[in-house]
């Protein structure tokens, strides 16, 4: 009898302590009270040991901008105001603002074992103005990032890549928990090269792509970000953009009404922005760009949903 009162007590403790994880007051992230943070010359704000839960509701105060544009859409969605529902997993995260790029940049610990790390070169924070900030020696926060564990042995990324892209993924950011020898399941768009570099296949073009590793099975899939539902409402679009050059204009069609207020980026193959312009018309809008040499580019429209198109002129 002692021991079923034992088990029982042990029963409603683990409930107890359960019920008190998942809903346990909404968790605040106020820049009045990050501690600032100088590294490699960069100045950050950095928060420590924030207890995020999976679904639960952050409010994010003390920020002078939408949280759209300093937010990763893979770690947080539902955004509305000063608040953003997190996604990722329920565990102790870090937190470092960058002040120059204004980018939340959101870690998790490097001291478990049970995630992934991207590091490397070619990547940067999947929002604009796009940018390759990566290294492979983790030297500051932009340098490296964390996954989100999304199935049994499976980890996700939604990061910006160029065409200078070379990296390798590791349980932590040490030299020795590197996963490989990966496969690449995507080659048109990622090879894995002798030396287990993760390069770009020969039908890459610079954008931004979810990083899919299964740590098990040692497999790598690259899967352009190109999605028609808005990833911070999850509200459906009736119409997917495209994208054309007439009479030495950039006429993009197909847009919806929420999108007015959107950027639109002209990338090239480099990587650089060569234009970017408001929508203030729809459902389709022109951008003058007389001078555009022939090539391809990338058109990359930024706001209510994250949409990646080809141009080719000439």
């Amino acid at each position: 009898m002692k021991k079923i009162t034992i088990i029982r007590q042990i029963v409603v403790l683990g409930m107890w302590l359960s019920i008190a994880f998942s809903t346990q007051a909404q968790v605040t992230i106020n820049k009045a009270e990050m501690t600032s943070s100088t590294i490699n010359g960069i100045a950050y704000l950095l928060m420590e040991n924030i207890p995020l839960v999976q679904n639960g509701e952050v409010s994010f105060t003390s920020f002078d901008q939408d949280l759209t544009t300093m937010l990763r859409p893979d770690l947080f969605d539902n955004i509305s105001g000063t608040t953003a529902r997190f996604i990722g997993q329920s565990r102790n995260w870090r937190a470092f603002y960058n002040t120059v790029n204004r980018f939340m940049y959101i870690q998790t610990y490097n001291s478990e074992d049970d995630l992934l790390w991207y590091a490397g070169l070619g990547g940067g924070f999947p929002l604009p103005p796009y940018a390759a900030t990566s290294d492979w020696f983790a030297t500051e926060p932009h340098g490296y990032f964390s996954f989100k564990q999304t199935g049994t042995n499976v980890y996700e990324l939604l990061i910006y890549l160029n065409t200078n892209m070379a990296f390798q993924v590791y349980r932590k950011v040490a030299w020795g928990t590197v996963v490989a020898p990966l496969t690449s399941l995507t080659p048109s768009l990622l090879k894995v090269e002798a030396n287990n570099d993760a390069v770009p296949g020969p039908a890459f073009i610079p954008g931004v792509y979810n990083l899919k590793v299964n740590v098990e099975a040692k497999t790598v899939e690259l899967i352009p970000y190109n999605t028609a539902t808005d990833s911070h409402t999850n509200r459906v679009f009736q119409e997917n953009p495209s994208v054309c050059y007439v009479n030495k204009q950039i006429v993009v069609k197909g847009l919806d009404s929420e999108e007015l207020g959107s950027s639109v980026y002209i990338i090239d193959m480099q990587g650089k922005i060569q234009q970017r312009q408001t929508i203030n018309k729809i459902p389709e809008t022109t951008i003058d760009h007389a001078y555009l040499v022939d090539g391809l580019y990338i058109v990359r429209i930024e706001g209510k949903r994250s949409v990646t198109l080809k141009l080719r002129k000439g």
